[in-house]
């Protein structure tokens, strides 16, 4: 697991290596994809349930990131925390709706609240802060690693997760050979059965 306490990556994960040492080399990247993305969807949701109820616009910057396997180097990257997998465009559209609510509920528009952008803070806390005309704006305390006790709560069923994902894509995928395979024996049966019924009619 990576130190950073905005995100985890899944390499630490001994487990995790383990299992995919259980798939065949040759298949690893075909099938493995499905087995991290239900891994890390059970992860961000761990995370998420380490912050109070309260905290709707904080949960949602919680999210992952994967990218498929690079078939020459064959590495993959996979993480989970604050913004991971996120675009700008996703965060400022986060950011724009924890605004447009607390300024529906009369709150301070001043006080931007916990979301998206400053997610960050309540995680890491700050040093003391100051608007731009000199107001005070305090600091927020030291860390809050729910990235590291969400992944350590969740990791259990998050490798659950990802042998049950693993296996439903495997079963998929030899259901898929076998159908080939039958077509390809019904192709050459009905060959044969038109070259002996023309024979036949010699």
């Amino acid at each position: 697991m990576a130190n950073s306490i905005l995100e985890v990556a899944i390499s630490g994960d001994q487990a995790l290596l383990n299992a995919m040492k259980e798939i065949r080399e040759d298949m690893v990247d075909k099938i493995a994809p499905a087995g991290i993305r239900g891994y890390l969807q059970v992860v961000a949701k761990g995370i998420k349930a380490e912050l109070p109820s309260k905290m709707k616009d904080a949960r949602k910057s919680i999210g992952w990131g994967f990218k498929k396997f690079n078939k020459r180097t064959g590495e993959v990257h996979a993480k989970v925390g604050v913004k991971a997998g996120m675009k700008k465009a996703k965060q400022e559209q986060l950011a724009n709706e924890a605004a447009s609510k607390r300024r529906a509920a009369g709150k301070n528009p001043g006080s931007k609240g916990i979301s998206v952008k400053n997610m960050m803070w309540w995680i890491e806390g700050t040093d003391p802060r100051s608007t731009k005309l000199g107001h005070n704006r305090g600091k927020m305390k030291t860390k809050h690693p729910i990235v590291r006790d969400g992944h350590s709560k969740s990791r259990h069923a998050a490798l659950a997760k990802f042998q049950e994902n693993v296996k439903k894509d495997m079963k998929k995928r030899v259901a898929k050979q076998r159908k080939k395979a039958r077509g390809r024996i019904s192709k050459s049966v009905i060959r044969s059965t038109k070259s002996g019924i023309a024979g036949l009619l010699k």
